[in-house]
């Protein structure tokens, strides 16, 4: 991006009636894109350096950023001193150091500049656009002014700040031989104390202790410090000692002198010198402590109280003191719950109960605690049993379940008490069959080796193989049976018709006696009815109690329902549509509706929701109406202010439910006075919710009057917008003419190459102008129209002169004539000089109309 600048570098002194200058310049001017468009940016950076002359020695250099160019058509004001010194590192080094020519400056990078008298400064500037750093160039040269050219100066004689010196007339004036001394408030005059004053010339020192260099008129004192004799002591020197033997006389509670200095006092009263004597004690006596003999050498107790825990007390001369009893019975506890006292005694012991090996007990109880050492009862088993392999028998031997070993195949197991078991396994001894014999109905014959084995017929007395007949069937061992090899009609009484055939498409009965059963019909248009006694008869149909296929004619209001607390459903397509629930409750498509009509549609289908049709010749438009009054369905009362008698309001699901909030996104209809015949005062409120909350508020109201008001529920105005509004087509109204015609607003900006030169005199050097025909069919006016314009560009246009005057206005286009002289486009009135070809000179403008 090509810029174009115009900058103006104004120093100025910031503060009033100063002695030196502010540390601080400003920096002004205006930065335009090379569209002609000023730059907007709302976070500009600008990077400032001061350097010599020829701009080689950057001297000083500052960063000041987020400087806010919004709105501002490029320009800006930005002060060089008080943003981030990126150079010199020097924390006392100022921005108007930079320009002290009396001294050697470093330079960024790591050379120096030697300043010279009456060198000039250079700025050089840089700016970011949010898309990159841009040079302004060429640097300007920073020319002082004459408080500029004073500061410095005023600010410091040579490098010592003005706070270094002392005002001559703020000094007291002193008498021969005194000298200036500082009282901690002030500068005062004082003599020389012991001393008439003179000049120093010769410094001896007397011993090793201190040592003196330049004797004469200046001398140099040294405290000679070390750790061999002839030296001062200092910090740990292995010369103190903390066994030093103190000298000198004692004082306090001591007198006499130390090493050996004698008590005198004992908290500041007199000792009395009188040595004591043997059993004598040492007491006050009113005036001194003295040697006496103790009073206090025995006596007898004349009261001992027990407390708690003991007994035996109070004791007044002699007894015997115990631990008290408690509560607790003496014994042994199993499990035992303990309570102790705080004199530490067992005030009550309980035995717990016994262990659960259901609940307390974790883990497997080992083998060695009377446990089996495994968790299931398969696993215990198998731990414990001494068999180790297939076949193995386990047996006791009158002490021990032991194990007996599986024996071979074929063999079997066979008591033997001589075994330690007391069994064996033995081999069975094969043999031949020599005697059968039957017991009826088995019948054997030949009974010796090969015996014939009969089983003998069956009889009414007698056990014995049976034949299956008619009316009975065998499968594989099972006898069940078979209806249709019954010999005869099975009766009544036994389960069965009595009758072995009935007349096809009938009703079945019994018949007089009730001893078999027998076909019935009725005729035709008859149908079956029963009498009080439970009897099956015939009768004529009516249609009177019944409801038809395409209508009834009862010749009264029908009903069609439950009597009892049951829901009422009708079915299309062999699927439930409509239910009514024992409240009242309807729904279609659900059976489970929550309101008194509720609609549920799953498959999603354009056709779903609630349609009203109204087809007429006159007011064809569907009705959905909501009502609501106070008191009863049978006494209903008027609807009072601020009552909600309509809401239509819109559920989304929330992965939980279709849960209801305070004020859910929808339409309400409320009252905004106390309704009667003559008053009816209403207003429509629209909610929604906010993203990330479940509770919506009111989003836009349409008052009683008709106000609509967006962001406030008292809309004072046909439309009030709490808040910012945006527009992007036409504000129809937003301006009227003196009669009251609403008209619509439109600006817009020519071009800066559109501008035709013309000679204001032709006799006169510089006097010339330019004008520019401005379209306007953009905005659409007809016939009412008004312009507002003004003139734009990157310098000079201050001094132009006309830029407001509207020639020849139409609905489309109008035209505008600029005076050129004295501007900086007008030095020889040429093609060359237009507007358009120097500084960019465009016309900004508003228009009104129709």
């Amino acid at each position: 991006m090509r810029t174009g600048t115009y900058l103006f570098i104004l120093i100025s002194l910031f503060g009033t009636l100063a002695t030196a200058a502010p540390n601080a310049l400003t920096y002004q001017g205006r930065i335009v894109k090379s569209d002609g468009h000023p730059l907007e940016y709302g976070s500009t950076s600008f990077i400032f350096e001061i350097t010599n002359p020829n701009g080689s020695c950057v001297i000083y250099r500052e960063q000041r950023d987020g400087v806010n160019l919004l709105n501002s058509n490029g320009v800006f004001d930005v002060p060089i001193g008080s943003g981030t010194k990126l150079f010199p590192s020097d924390p006392l080094f100022t921005l108007l150091d930079a320009f002290n020519n009396s001294k050697i400056h470093n330079c960024y990078g790591g050379a120096t500049y030697t300043a010279a008298s009456m060198d000039i400064r250079l700025l050089k500037v840089q700016f970011h656009d949010g898309t990159g750093w841009k040079v302004i160039s060429p640097a300007n040269e920073i020319r002082s002014v004459p408080y500029s050219a004073y500061a410095l100066s005023a600010e410091k004689l040579g490098t010592r700040s003005a706070d270094e010196f002392l005002l001559k007339a703020g000094l007291p004036t002193c008498s021969a031989n005194e000298f200036l001394t500082w009282t901690g408030a002030a500068l005062t005059c004082a003599p020389v104390s012991g001393a008439a004053g003179g000049t120093v010339t010769q410094v001896t020192s007397t011993n090793a202790y201190l040592s003196i260099a330049n004797t004469t008129s200046t001398p140099a004192l040294t405290l000679n410090i070390g750790a061999v004799a002839g030296t001062v002591a200092a910090g740990d020197d292995a010369r103190f000692s903390d066994a030093r033997t103190p000298t000198g006389a004692a004082a306090g509670d001591l007198s006499g002198t130390y090493p050996n200095p004698v008590v005198a006092k004992i908290q500041n009263t007199a000792v009395s010198a009188l040595a004591p004597t043997a059993g004598q004690v040492l007491k006050y006596d009113g005036t001194k402590w003295a040697p006496a003999a103790d009073n206090n050498a025995g006596g007898t107790v004349t009261n001992i109280v027990t407390g708690t825990g003991l007994s035996g007390g109070p004791i007044s001369t002699t007894g015997t003191i115990s631990l008290a009893n408690t509560t607790v019975t003496a014994g042994s506890y199993t499990r035992a719950t303990i309570t102790v006292d705080a004199q530490g005694r067992l005030t009550s012991a309980s035995s717990g109960a016994a262990v659960s090996l259901s609940t307390e007990v974790t883990g497997v109880l080992p083998v060695a605690n009377g446990g089996t050492g495994q968790a299931t009862a398969l696993a215990a088993f198998n731990a414990l049993s001494p068999l180790t392999t297939k076949g193995d028998v386990l047996v006791n031997d009158g002490t021990n379940d032991i194990r007996l070993p599986s024996g071979t195949n074929g063999q079997v197991l066979s008591v033997n008490t001589t075994q330690a078991s007391g069994l064996q396994w033995v081999t069975p001894t094969n043999g031949t069959v020599t005697n059968v014999t039957g017991t009826a109905p088995i019948v054997v014959s030949s009974g010796g080796t090969t015996p014939v084995i009969t089983i003998d017929d069956a009889s009414a007395t007698s056990k014995g193989a049976m034949q299956v007949g008619n009316g009975l069937a065998v499968n594989a061992g099972v006898v069940s049976a078979d209806p249709t090899t019954f010999p005869s009609a099975v009766p009544v009484s036994k389960g069965g018709t009595g009758a072995t055939s009935i007349l096809a498409n009938r009703l079945v009965a019994t018949n007089g006696t009730g001893s078999a059963l027998t076909a019935f019909n009725c005729g035709h248009g008859q149908i079956l009815t029963f009498d009080a006694t439970g009897m099956m008869t015939c009768s004529s149909f009516t249609t009177s109690s019944v409801f038809l296929n395409n209508g009834n004619s009862f010749g009264v209001s029908a009903v069609l329902g439950t009597n009892d607390n049951q829901s009422l459903s009708f079915k299309t397509n062999n699927s439930v549509a409509m239910t009514i629930l024992p409240d009242g409750k309807t729904g279609l498509g659900t059976a489970a509706p929550a309101t008194s009509l509720e609609v549920l549609e799953t498959s999603g289908a354009t056709s779903r929701g609630i349609t009203s049709t109204t087809i007429a010749n006159s007011n064809p438009g569907g009705l959905m109406q909501t009502r609501g009054a106070r008191g009863t369905a049978s006494a209903p009362t008027a609807t009072q202010t601020n009552d909600t008698f309509g809401w239509m309001a819109f559920l989304g699901h929330d992965g939980v439910g279709f849960s209801t909030q305070a004020q859910p996104t929808g339409v309400s209809a409320i009252a905004t006075e106390n309704w009667s015949t003559v008053g009816h005062g209403s207003a429509l409120r629209f909610t929604t919710t906010t993203n990330t909350e479940v509770n919506g508020g009111e989003r836009m109201r349409i008052d009683h009057n008709g106000n609509v008001g967006i962001g406030t529920t008292t809309p004072s105005a046909k439309l009030e917008v709490a808040g910012n509004a945006k527009i992007t087509g036409n504000l129809v109204g937003a301006v009227k003419d003196t009669s009251g015609t609403a008209l619509r607003m439109c600006s817009g900006t020519s071009a800066n190459s559109g501008w035709t030169y013309y000679s204001l005199h032709s006799a006169v050097t510089g006097s010339c102008g330019a004008y520019m025909n401005i379209d306007t069919s953009a905005c659409g006016f007809s016939t009412v129209f008004r312009y507002f314009p003004s003139i734009q560009g990157d310098g000079g246009h201050w001094v132009t002169t006309g830029a407001t005057s509207v020639y020849t206005p139409t609905a489309t286009s109008f035209r505008i004539y600029i005076n050129l002289m004295g501007s900086f486009d007008a030095t020889n009135c040429n093609t060359t000089t237009l507007p358009h070809n120097t500084n960019k000179y465009r016309i900004d403008w508003l228009a009104v109309g129709l």
